[in-house]
């Protein structure tokens, strides 16, 4: 992929799986492994795509689409430095990745116990 203000990403590696949800059953996805390298700074970044929200895409284009969100978020003025590295931390959905926006928890309803 073309540089981002510097930055080089690459999609290292992929786990699919079925990740628990906070307020529902698991839901099937990849956690995508993404490289990002900035002279002699390198990281890597875990980015998950849920199934449902690439339908219908080969892996290789999940994979761009993982790229595009990345290079979206450091074009916002994201830092791979403020990345905790906490699951589910940085995940692909189609609005956010036309936004360049991380993602943020959905409150739970005050009436739902569970």
């Amino acid at each position: 992929m073309e540089p981002v203000k510097g930055w080089t990403l690459s999609v290292r590696d992929g786990l699919r799986a079925h990740f628990l949800q906070s307020g529902g059953p698991s839901k099937p996805g990849t956690d995508w492994a993404v490289k990002l390298s900035l002279g002699n700074q390198n990281c890597t970044v875990f980015v998950r795509a849920y199934t449902d929200d690439v339908a219908g895409t080969s892996p290789r284009q999940e994979t761009q689409l993982v790229l595009g969100y990345v290079a979206r978020l450091l074009e916002s003025g994201w830092s791979p430095a403020s990345y905790s590295g906490k699951p589910g931390e940085l995940v692909y959905a189609p609005a956010a990745a036309s936004t360049g926006k991380l993602p943020t928890d959905t409150p739970r309803p005050w009436w739902r116990f569970w």
